[in-house]
């Protein structure tokens, strides 16, 4: 981080690596979820849990692209 040329940059990394991968999920799910169709949602929470075997099922049943 000290090396970091902004240093707003830095301070916001380190505090999302302060809060932990679990509240940083939890807090971009609330963000992005207003913004997400359902198909949206279920391809990401796909991606999520298994990787892209799930997220190519999610794809094929709803048309969606990457």
């Amino acid at each position: 981080m000290a090396d970091d040329p902004d240093p707003f940059k830095g301070w916001l990394r380190g505090g999302l690596e302060d809060l932990g991968k679990p509240a940083v999920e939890e807090l971009l799910w609330d963000w992005l979820a207003p913004f997400l169709t359902k198909d949206e949602r279920d391809r990401l929470i796909g991606w999520h849990l298994g990787g892209e075997s799930l997220v190519l099922q999610v794809r094929g049943r709803s048309g969606l692209s990457m």
